[in-house]
């Protein structure tokens, strides 16, 4: 078995993949008052966030997702830097970017899948309004 690079963090160490989905909503003001100062030329990292609060990588990583642009101010990624709050509409161009490749990856891939599993896959029920199914009667009385 290859070993991992020295590079690569270790379960203890990387503290992206600890934390869960579910957070109180103290937590919420914890992570966005430790953004409060983040500007995209001083970014916070990841750990840097989860020292300060006590809240785990992927809970912040959740939190950013569920209420950036929602009830808090949109929240920015530098690159794998960390995130920042946006001065202006520019400061948010590269993330906005990330997130669209990110949206045609998703959609190629499900599409990808789509017709793989319609080629190689039987289905157990015919769908409702398909084409192939006109014949299926419909009671308008009920």
């Amino acid at each position: 078995m290859p070993s991992k690079p020295k590079s690569a963090p270790s379960s203890r160490t990387d503290t992206t993949r600890s934390g869960s989905q579910v957070y109180a909503p103290r937590d919420v003001a914890n992570v966005f008052a430790a953004l409060s100062h983040a500007t995209r030329s001083a970014p916070i990292s990841n750990a840097d966030i989860e020292s300060a609060t006590g809240v785990q990588g992927r809970t912040i990583r959740q939190i950013i997702s569920d209420h950036s642009g929602l009830d808090h101010p949109v929240v920015c990624k530098v690159g794998t830097s960390g995130f920042f709050l946006p001065e202006s509409y520019e400061d948010c161009e590269p993330t906005f970017r990330s997130s669209q490749r990110a949206i045609a990856s998703a959609q190629t891939r499900l599409d990808r899948e789509k017709t793989w599993a319609s080629k190689y896959l039987e289905r157990r029920q015919f769908a409702l309004f398909d084409e192939e199914n006109e014949d299926v009667e419909v009671d308008d009385d009920v």
